[in-house]
């Protein structure tokens, strides 16, 4: 059975799943392969369908990047250049 946490949701049009579900999946279904090859063929494919842009963050991503704005904006308001 798939854990709750594995299991694909949709983000901006985006089918996603976690990226350790499918590395361990892809090495189910490949045994085979190693892990750094899948991985290495997991970041080819999702720099090939995104081009590079990000389809989902962390939320603490967002929540670091606020910090940053808002600390250059502190900046700016005091005269200092960002």
């Amino acid at each position: 059975m798939t854990p709750d946490s594995e299991l694909p949701f949709v983000v901006d049009g985006y089918e996603l799943t976690s990226y350790a579900g499918s590395v361990d999946r892809l090495l189910d279904r490949h045994p085979a392969r190693s892990r750094t090859e899948i991985e290495a063929v997991l970041a080819r494919e999702h720099d090939a369908f995104t081009g590079g842009r990000p389809v989902a963050i962390p939320v603490a991503v967002e929540n670091g990047a606020d910090e940053v704005l808002s600390l250059r904006e502190d900046d700016a308001a005091d005269g200092a250049v960002a």
